[in-house]
């Protein structure tokens, strides 16, 4: 049997948020979670031919991307807090890291070659806390 030199699986802690487009993006620092969610708005078709069951076809299409950091000087919430406040749209990728540098940290670089979705959002929540 043989096996493909493509990983199959990833850990979480390989996949980061980013701030910032290619050229200069940057993951929000000591991220404890993410996540990347897709959803579909449906179009009522029902009519008399449905009978008892309910029918649609795929709208308009959504995505959000969140993520959760310990506060940190790296992580820049002033700059964050600003876009939100101001109602300025921010940069974002959602993708995995190069892989471990020789200390055995994982480099914070875009992997271009590997799976990645980007685009420009609005940040629609902000919160900071001290638990």
């Amino acid at each position: 049997m043989a096996y493909s030199h493509e990983q199959l699986y990833y850990l979480g802690s390989e996949m980061f948020v980013y701030d910032g487009s290619t050229a200069n993006a940057t993951p929000f620092a000591y991220a404890t979670e993410c996540s990347l969610s897709l959803s579909a708005n449906q179009i009522e078709t029902s009519n008399k031919q449905s009978g008892y069951w309910a029918s649609a076809l795929p709208g308009q299409i959504s995505w959000s991307i969140s993520t959760s950091a310990l506060y940190t000087n790296q992580n820049n919430y002033g700059t964050i807090f600003e876009k939100f406040t101001q109602r300025k749209p921010i940069s974002v990728i959602f993708g995995l890291a190069k892989g471990m540098d020789a200390s055995g940290n994982f480099d914070p670089s875009i992997n271009m070659e590997g799976e990645h979705y980007m685009g420009t959002a609005y940040i629609t929540s902000l919160e900071l806390n001290a638990g």
